[in-house]
């Protein structure tokens, strides 16, 4: 059971780009583990935290499912979950089996008990939440950006670097093209010109966090889109030092860019959030912009938005303005 498990991680790294030495090194503590116990922990009968691991990993985090990095940190947790509670079945879990994972990092916690939600949905018996009422380490929120002002600092800070020679063609059109579509880093990066319909006005992502979906490109994009050098190629973004690779050190030449603009610390994913708040300043309705972003659901779209601002204040002078006209 144990081999079966490990050749499914080796495959979720070969196509995440995990480290293959530190994911043998953590399977063979595993199997050091198991081998040592003369008697397992959940006996023979019902499945084991072994098996909720196959399970979670093969249907919720595969490529196309997941984004590799999540699919590379859910390998690693669930790896050490397996080391040390990999026989315990899961109709006998409980807050003292699983004592030992109390001083396992928080997330990886939150893995076992999101996997177990998935077990009761199965038909798995489930006895309880293991780690229901546990105290939680809560890391202060962080602050949406970006403000549509670091928005057009970073893009006069990319021209300006571009026009001094201090960074590459693809760092600005990259860019550039974050704040006109709202898309993440990796779609861009792995975007290739068959994916671009530049009549229709639209990209198709073969792969993003939420599977295959649609980008409505606009004129200036497409326009952006048109004058790239590499139009014809395979990749949007083709990498400069490998011929044939798309280009993957955009974080590099962003942190310069953003220093730049006087914006240090920024996030190249802030400017996702900076082109939901442009649109909501915009006028444009909720609903449309979770339909570009490609979120699930309104509530993501909203905490893009920064509703947590200054919104609130304005709803409340609109109505009370409007109250006053009424008078």
């Amino acid at each position: 059971m144990l081999q079966h498990f490990g050749s499914g991680l080796v495959s979720v790294a070969s196509t995440t780009g995990m480290d293959l030495d530190l994911l043998s090194h953590l399977l063979d503590q595993a199997r050091s583990l198991v081998q040592q116990q003369t008697m397992p922990l959940g006996g023979t009968c019902g499945p084991t935290i072994r098996e909720l691991a196959e399970r979670v990993l093969a249907e919720r985090y595969q490529p196309g499912l997941a984004a590799p990095a999540t699919i590379r940190v859910a390998s690693i947790h669930w790896t050490r979950i397996v080391a040390d509670v990999g026989d315990l079945r899961v109709d006998q879990v409980s807050p003292e089996a699983l004592a030992v994972l109390r001083q396992h990092p928080q997330a990886r916690r939150d893995f076992l008990s999101a996997g177990l939600r998935w077990a009761a949905r199965w038909g798995w018996h489930v006895p309880c939440d293991p780690f229901a009422g546990a105290p939680r380490s809560r890391k202060p929120k962080r602050k949406v950006g970006a403000r549509p002002e670091a928005v057009r600092a970073v893009l006069a800070a990319a021209d300006r670097m571009f026009d001094g020679g201090r960074t590459s063609w693809q760092a600005r059109a990259l860019v550039r093209l974050l704040v006109l579509t709202g898309c993440r880093r990796s779609e861009l990066q792995s975007l290739r010109w068959r994916s671009v319909d530049l009549e229709a006005g639209c990209i198709q992502l073969e792969r993003s966090k939420v599977g295959p979906r649609p980008v409505p490109v606009s004129p200036a994009a497409c326009d952006l889109l048109r004058r790239l050098p590499s139009v014809g190629g395979e990749w949007v973004f083709p990498s400069p030092q490998r011929a044939g690779a798309p280009y993957l050190r955009a974080e590099v030449a962003w942190r310069a860019i953003a220093v730049e603009a006087g914006c240090k610390g920024l996030r190249m994913h802030d400017l996702r959030h900076g082109y939901a708040r442009i649109a909501v300043e915009a006028g444009v309705p909720v609903e449309w912009i979770r339909v570009a972003l490609g979120h699930s659901n309104s509530q993501q779209t909203l905490h893009y938005c920064g509703h947590n601002d200054d919104h609130g204040q304005r709803c409340a002078v609109a109505v009370a303005r409007w109250i006053e006209g009424a008078a």
